[in-house]
């Protein structure tokens, strides 16, 4: 027993520096996780407080629900930060809350298109923690063993669908609006007009990274937007063209728009929690093989 402990003390502290890099990228991923449910609280709160500007009252209990789940989710995001030292910087941090207290308080008193450009701010904001925390922590280091296309797993995960997601919550925004107000102002028709060209792009440059990423990552096809997906966004896209672009007298339903919008958000977003997950698995598979 004597000659074991040593041999035992010494092996441990050989393993320390690849078990303390696992164990930050793992704490790194809980913290892409929260901020992930922020944004997409945040995106709920937009487009709730901007079909309640507008006038539909139904939207308010939304929006004040979505306000709970925000201040809790930066709570624990800022609590997760205390025991990490992966951590973005605080000062990133401090300015998506700072950005988060001025829309909370003063939401209902803002203009319309003041609010969501106040909340597209916060949400760029939130993009770019993930984006740093995924260059600081999971990229590859030199003396790691190069993994084919697996930096571009991991911008498809993180930059392209959070990217994906929000053109298709900023539409459901301005286009809930519209049909509440039953008008389109030439902003958000402009805005509109420039996210329908704009999202089937996004579409296409997702299923070509993941059509790049399937030989290497077999997985990946559960990230893929389904058939039945893709229809739903198609009929929503042409909804929008020609129920509120090009219509002169807008009759949509704005809480049924506002719900189909969301159903197709939530998909994409659920393809980025599949798409962590698959992460997840290759930085345990990674650690066992070592």
């Amino acid at each position: 027993m004597e000659n074991v402990l040593p041999f035992i003390g010494a092996k441990s502290h050989q393993d320390d520096a690849p078990a303390q890099q696992f164990l930050d990228r793992i704490h790194c991923i809980t913290g892409i996780k929260l901020i992930c449910l922020l944004t997409k609280a945040v995106q709920q709160h937009r487009g709730a407080t901007m079909g309640y500007l507008s006038g539909e009252q139904a939207f308010l209990e939304l929006a004040e629900r979505q306000s709970g789940s925000i201040d809790q989710l930066f709570a624990t995001y800022l609590q997760h930060n205390r025991f990490s030292e992966t951590a973005p910087p605080p000062m990133e941090v401090s300015q998506s809350l700072d950005s988060w207290q001025v829309i909370k308080y003063d939401w209902q008193s803002d203009e319309l298109l003041r609010n969501f450009e106040f909340h597209s701010h916060l949400i760029d904001g939130l993009k770019k923690l993930i984006r740093s925390s995924m260059r600081e922590e999971l990229l590859p280091v030199e003396s790691e063993p190069k993994i084919d296309h697996y930096e571009q797993l991991l911008e498809t995960v993180f930059i392209t669908l959070p990217n994906t997601a929000e053109a298709l919550a900023m539409l459901r925004g301005l286009s809930t609006n519209a049909a509440v107000v039953q008008a389109c102002g030439s902003d958000s028709h402009m805005r509109l007009s420039f996210l329908i060209k704009d999202i089937p792009r996004l579409v296409m440059a997702l299923e070509r990274a993941l059509d790049e990423l399937e030989p290497d990552f077999p997985d990946v096809k559960a990230l893929r937007p389904s058939k039945g997906l893709l229809r739903h966004l198609n009929a929503l896209l042409r909804k929008i063209n020609d129920k509120i672009l090009n219509s002169r007298k807008i009759q949509e339903d704005s809480t049924q728009l506002f719900k189909v919008a969301t159903d197709i958000v939530d998909a994409f977003w659920a393809s980025m929690e599949q798409g962590i997950s698959l992460i997840e698995q290759r930085l345990y598979s990674d650690l066992l093989s070592r």
